[in-house]
């Protein structure tokens, strides 16, 4: 075994640099952490007020956040609620998340080896991309009836 001599700061240095290393070490379950669906709809459905209209009129907590559905929802004992989504940011992310496993064969982020992460993870930013420009143009050409 070697013996090697270091300053101070020479030491604080690579120490840092190697809890650096393991900090940006990427796991399975955290792989897709970073470039997960999450807020990319607000400004989308915040474009058009008629939706955020709709959205503020079923209420509930941060509503811009889901996926913006025409026809409304009613639920409860006497159809009290109205709901105008059934598709909220995480029904998103999962759905992309499954799409990218799909195309290298995989059905959960273990079984994914380490050399496929990177083009896992640009596989998913291409689709939520794709994802978000769709929804916007969906949105852009829909015509919503003043109650």
């Amino acid at each position: 075994m070697k013996t090697y001599t270091l300053t101070e700061e020479e030491l604080n240095e690579l120490v840092a640099e190697r809890m650096k290393q393991a900090k940006e070490k990427r796991t399975p379950q955290g792989l897709f952490k970073d470039v997960s669906f999450d807020d990319e709809l607000i400004p989308i459905n915040e474009k058009y007020p008629k939706i955020v209209e709709k959205f503020n009129e079923a209420g509930g907590y941060n509503p811009t956040k889901n996926v913006f559905n025409q026809i409304p929802h009613y639920f409860g004992t006497d159809n009290e609620i109205i709901s105008y989504s059934d598709v909220a940011a995480r029904d998103v992310h999962d759905n992309i998340r499954k799409l990218v496993l799909s195309v290298f064969g995989k059905t959960q982020n273990r079984k994914l080896l380490e050399e496929e992460y990177d083009q896992a993870l640009e596989l998913y930013k291409e689709l939520k991309e794709w994802f978000v420009s769709s929804y916007d143009k969906r949105l852009e050409g829909l015509v919503l009836e003043d109650d």
